[in-house]
């Protein structure tokens, strides 16, 4: 399944992280992609602040890795952006983290896409004239077949 939503403010990107944050379950993993500035953080602190958090959300750009205990349990937002190598992301302790059946949300997946297992949730955030475009795949829901009518 996927949606498509235009936001233009900050406070509507956290609403839409905020009701995403009641669709995702543990263990999960959600790729966040989208350009510098374009939202990826903003859309975290909605999740998290969904999730039943009052944490002070911060971009993990430098620190590479934060944790927040939510409702659901541990959220740990990784920032893959100044990542370069297999070994970097090993250092991260990520088949830990899978192991403990977190939610992952990883900004800058593509930086190590072939490292890391097929997500659950991909959210692409682009530029559209002034606002920003979010699209949410939820890869794991089932495929609808439009030619199925649900009869054997």
């Amino acid at each position: 399944m996927t949606r498509e939503i235009i936001v233009s403010t900050p406070r509507e990107m956290e609403a839409v992280g905020y009701e995403l944050a009641g669709q995702i379950s543990a263990p999960c993993t959600v790729h966040l992609k989208g350009d510098l500035g374009a939202g990826k953080t903003t859309l975290v602190k909605g999740i998290i602040s969904g999730m039943g958090s009052q944490s002070q959300v911060v971009s993990p750009t430098y620190t590479l890795v934060e944790e927040y205990q939510t409702s659901k349990g541990g959220v740990h937002h990784l920032d893959l952006y100044r990542i370069k190598t297999a070994e970097e992301i090993e250092s991260l302790g990520f088949r830990d983290r899978l192991a403990m059946g977190c939610i992952i949300l990883i900004e800058w997946p593509e930086r190590a896409e072939d490292l890391l297992p097929r997500p659950e949730w991909q959210i692409e955030i682009d530029y559209f004239e002034n606002r920003r475009k979010v699209t949410i795949k939820d890869i794991q829901a089932p495929i609808e077949n439009p030619h199925h009518d649900g009869n054997l």
